[in-house]
């Protein structure tokens, strides 16, 4: 085993990305405070804003996500 204990389909960014009617206001004013404070791509921004709003915790390998602050982050190791 590797260790890891799930796997997360990336179809459910793609509807979060493509404007989900889950995804709103607040969720977007997050994304739009990230973006602002620091470099981070716009679907990036949108993922962890999703994350914060609804309270869960954001399984990535994406080290980038540690600059967003209030993420609970679960940074995945692949190296």
């Amino acid at each position: 085993m590797s260790g890891i204990d799930f796997l997360i389909d990336t179809n459910i960014l793609i509807y979060i990305i493509k404007g989900n009617p889950k995804m709103d206001a607040q969720i977007k004013q997050y994304a739009i405070n990230i973006k602002q404070q620091i470099k981070m791509k716009l679907p990036d921004a949108i993922v962890a804003a999703t994350a914060i709003k609804n309270n869960l915790p954001l399984i990535s390998a994406d080290k980038d996500f540690k600059k967003v602050p209030n993420l609970d982050l679960v940074l995945i190791d692949i190296s």
